[in-house]
């Protein structure tokens, strides 16, 4: 009886020892963790590599490998990773929000709907996932179900200054921002300034209010919202841009090409900058400096390959060449705009039916002639109000 029972006691030692799980060697992951917080982030993934070639159902390694992938901009291969770690883990609220996040980053809109309300499925009060779920249907337009989502944003943390900034965006937005009404600015400009309680560092609030004021012309209030953006964030070439367009409207035309120029210094590819250097020219009667800006704004758009806002530009120099009373030049200008198209767009066309620089020609027929063959063309709304189209807010 003793001997079945030590018999019996050592099958079962026997079976204990061959149950033992695979002892992991866990330095690739911990290189790749390493190289990650380092900024080392192509050999993170290496490191990352090897080890799933390995271990092919670890978790934390795609979670990370995912992550690595999104702070280099490879957002197709991050959200593989991040797919395949919410298959082996279906009850992990941060794996479908990386999932959402990545598919949102790599235009994937849809995807990105689905795996932000799948993060909420799992966690109800994932107030970044609504935040992030809210940037996604303002991209599809869909701003109601966006100001939704930013507002239970906001209600599950009350010191979310983005979700609040993203509520005045999207307040904003929903409504026809070719002709905004007073009291939708109004109200976007409450949540913008929610957004500065909440942090008073955000910089995307200052520079959104700023818009506001703006179009509210309310000018000294939003030079010193641009001032305080400018401050927090003294790289951003468009916080000079737009300091430029209040100048203008407070006729400082030196303040304001010294503004445009500052933008232009930190990105010469601003081709905005040129045409309001232009512009403000324009206000000034000095119709040939305005001509040579108009004309450097359409040289770097083609620089580009644009070829619209070419067409614009042609229109503009008509226009100053109306105001000189040069009318060859302003025939050919028109011509090139048409060329261009541009006269489809409504507010332009518009523009041109209004233009007083033109009223000395309308008689004639030749401008007759011309204004009739721009006439019957379809109109769409490619550039809507001009500082509506640059003095863009941010999300």
């Amino acid at each position: 009886m003793n001997i079945k029972l030590t018999l019996f006691f050592s099958l079962l030692i026997t079976v204990s020892v061959f149950a033992q799980p695979e002892v992991i060697d866990y330095t690739k992951y911990k290189d790749g963790l390493l190289a990650k917080r380092q900024g080392e982030y192509e050999l993170a993934i290496e490191y990352f590599s090897d080890f799933l070639s390995e271990h092919p159902e670890h978790p934390r390694s795609y979670y990370y490998r995912g992550h690595t992938y999104m702070n280099l901009g490879q957002y197709e291969k991050a959200f593989a990773d991040f797919e395949q770690l919410c298959e082996l883990d279906s009850k992990d609220e941060e794996a479908f929000y990386s999932a959402g996040r990545a598919a949102y980053a790599s235009g994937r809109l849809d995807k990105a709907i689905q795996y932000f309300s799948r993060t909420l499925s799992i966690e109800p009060f994932h107030a970044y996932a609504l935040n992030d779920r809210g940037m996604t249907y303002c991209y599809l337009k869909e701003y109601d179900n966006a100001v939704r989502d930013f507002k239970k944003a906001v209600t599950i943390d009350s010191t979310f200054a983005m979700a609040y900034n993203n509520i005045g965006a999207a307040r904003y937005f929903n409504q026809d921002i070719e002709v905004p009404s007073s009291y939708d600015m109004r109200e976007a400009k409450k949540w913008f300034t929610k957004a500065i309680e909440a942090d008073n560092t955000l910089f995307i609030a200052y520079f959104n209010r700023a818009a506001m004021n703006y179009f509210l012309e309310d000018y000294s209030r939003s030079l010193a919202d641009l001032q305080k953006a400018s401050a927090l964030n003294p790289s951003e070439p468009l916080s000079y841009f737009y300091k430029g367009m209040v100048y203008r409207k407070q006729k400082n035309y030196g303040a304001a090409i010294e503004a445009f120029k500052q933008a232009l210094e930190m990105n010469e590819n601003l081709r905005f900058a040129y045409e309001e250097i232009a512009n403000t020219y324009k206000d000034q009667e000095k119709y040939d400096l305005a001509l040579a800006f108009y004309e450097k704004a359409k040289d770097l758009d083609q620089q580009l390959g644009g070829k619209i806002y070419s067409g614009l530009m042609y229109y503009r120099k008509a226009v100053v060449y109306a105001k000189q009373e040069n009318e060859i030049a302003m025939y050919a200008a028109l011509k090139d705009a048409k060329a261009a198209k541009v006269f489809r767009d409504k507010k332009v066309y518009q523009d041109f039916q209004k233009e007083q620089a033109f009223r000395q020609f309308r008689l004639e027929k030749g401008f007759q002639k011309f204004a009739k063959s721009i006439q019957k063309s379809k109109k769409y709304n490619k550039f809507a109000n001009s500082e509506l189209s640059w003095f863009r807010m941010s999300m």
